[in-house]
């Protein structure tokens, strides 16, 4: 199993909630399911994608604050 984590905004041990797999982890999916698709065995492909995981970050922004269904913020 690989845990995708390449959220740089959450790099912190400290954080509560960690760090996420945000847009990198659909990289990584296509290159396992390429991978899979050859052929390549698990262990293979476990390495694989470890190292490109070690080389991918990205970071969430929007522009407007989040809602959280149920809450008002009025």
């Amino acid at each position: 199993m690989i845990v995708v984590d390449d959220d740089c905004a959450l790099s912190s041990p400290f954080k509560a909630v960690g760090r996420r797999g945000l847009a990198g982890s659909l990289f990584l999916m296509k290159a396992a399911g390429a991978l899979a698709e050859r052929g390549d065995p698990l262990e293979s492909m476990v390495h694989v994608l470890e190292e490109m995981k070690r080389s991918i970050g990205t970071i969430g922004a929007s522009l407007t604050s989040c809602s959280v269904p149920g809450i008002n913020v009025y």
